[in-house]
């Protein structure tokens, strides 16, 4: 049975010629005439000739010892079955002659980012934003975001300022020019598949909002801190060791906006309540 599974083992070198050099008492246990006959089931061509091969044979009453070249083994056989111990000799032999080769397939290759958990990330982006639910009118404005994340494999918190450029509300009997500087403290959700990684952010928003009239005589100049929810999604694509490019969607709720109030106190209108933006930039892994 070993015999026949080793056989089928080395199909793919059992055409190759050996040379054997096979010593031992002719009436040992096993015998070298034995050991031939099993190890030319496994290789037919094996020859028997000095200068090959050095395979010696010695045998005790419960054990036989089988040295071929550098390698040596000794077995256990109290029962002292020749054929088996002849058997099982020409496989040892035939493993010194011939190592299996076992052909596996090569290892499939993984992107693997190198980050180090806990990560520091710094995070620079182009933001354009709007308000949607201020009507035909909805202020649009672009600026920057700098964003700084610090996390674990999965869950981490980042904090960001954004420089966004001036928008016009208008209103049934007055225009105001907005200025908005949103800086937020937010907790970040990630998953990570191999170059990707898609999150969900969500945090505290405070907004530093300058608010001019205009067209109107005197003008009014207010500053304001609005206190809103921030939220974002968030898809990241590792194509280099330190550097992934991102794009994210995010918005703001603020459920108390603020009055607009020309004098003499008069209110012309609320600032927006709900900002939905969009930004595009790159991550930079700095530890």
């Amino acid at each position: 049975m070993i015999g026949r599974l080793f056989v089928l083992l080395l199909l793919p070198v059992i055409a190759q010629a050996h040379v054997v050099d096979l010593g031992g008492a002719a009436d040992g246990c096993p015998s070298p005439a034995a050991v031939e006959a099993e190890l030319r089931i496994i290789f037919p061509s094996v020859r028997l000739a000095p200068g090959g091969l050095r395979v010696e044979l010695s045998n005790a009453e419960s054990s036989y010892r089988v040295i071929a070249g550098s390698t040596e083994r000794s077995f256990a056989d109290a029962a002292a079955h020749c054929d088996e111990r002849a058997r099982k000799a020409a496989v040892f032999v035939a493993l010194v002659l011939a190592p299996p080769r076992v052909n596996t397939p090569p290892p499939k290759i993984r992107f693997e980012t190198d980050v180090r958990f806990p990560s520091l990330q710094l995070e620079l982006s182009g933001l354009l934003e709007s308000a949607p639910g201020a009507g035909k009118s909805a202020p649009i404005g672009g600026g920057a975001e700098a964003r700084l994340y610090f996390g674990a494999r999965y869950v981490g918190a980042s904090v960001g300022i954004s420089a966004l450029s001036r928008t016009t509300l208008n209103f049934a009997s007055a225009r105001a020019q907005l200025w908005r500087v949103p800086v937020d403290a937010s907790l970040r959700g990630t998953f990570r598949r191999g170059r990707f990684a898609g999150s969900l952010e969500i945090g505290l928003q405070l907004t530093a909002q300058i608010t001019d009239g205009l067209d109107v005589a005197p003008s009014a100049h207010e500053t304001r801190l609005e206190v809103g929810v921030r939220f974002a999604l968030r898809a990241e694509y590792w194509a280099w060791r330190r550097i992934a490019p991102f794009v994210a969607l995010q918005g703001e709720w603020v459920p108390l906006p603020s009055n607009l109030v020309l004098p003499p106190a008069q209110i012309v209108g609320t600032t927006p309540s709900f900002w939905l933006g969009a930004a595009a930039g790159f991550s930079f892994r700095l530890l």
